[in-house]
């Protein structure tokens, strides 16, 4: 725990407002230390993610038991912690079959909803423009999220025009 975390809780150790601000403050560090933020540690209240995670671990702990937050739990930082320590790497293969998985999962769904449905040409343009995003997700949220893009993307596409 930092010292900087060490006051915060004794000046502050009945003011649970206050100490719930900075503990959604510390949350908001992670998810952008997890995204726009690069995974860089200069922009965690802490200053290094095992210290952020220590102080989040600490003000969480420094609520009574009726008081805890609701929309934070231990076992999220755990996960916060997990993911933040984690060196998140894919391969371009990972990444290959994902793309043709998903591509395949959501043509079949086509087919199945329109019988007269054929796949355009599109959809293989469309994969090779989500590889470079893929390749640099920082985070399996991240990495996910783009799938799901992808997803819905090619949905839309092929959806609205008729496979064609």
């Amino acid at each position: 725990m930092t010292r900087e975390m060490e006051t915060v809780i004794q000046e502050h150790r009945s003011d649970d407002a206050y100490k719930y601000m900075l503990l959604d403050r510390l949350r908001m560090d992670c998810d952008y230390y997890l995204g726009a933020g690069g995974r860089n540690e200069k922009y965690l209240w802490s200053g290094s993610v095992q210290e952020q995670i220590d102080d989040m671990r600490r003000l969480y702990e420094s609520f009574p038991a009726g008081r805890k937050p609701e929309w934070l739990t231990m076992e999220q930082i755990g996960r916060y912690e997990d993911e933040m320590l984690s060196e998140f790497h894919k391969t371009m293969e990972e990444i290959e079959d994902d793309l043709q998985r998903i591509t395949q999962q959501v043509m079949g769904e086509m087919q199945q909803a329109y019988p007269s449905f054929e796949a355009s040409r599109s959809s293989e343009d469309l994969a090779a423009a989500y590889t470079t995003e893929l390749l640099s997700a920082k985070s399996q949220r991240e990495y996910d999220e783009c799938l799901w893009e992808y997803a819905q993307t090619l949905l839309q596409r092929d959806g609205s025009m008729g496979g064609r």
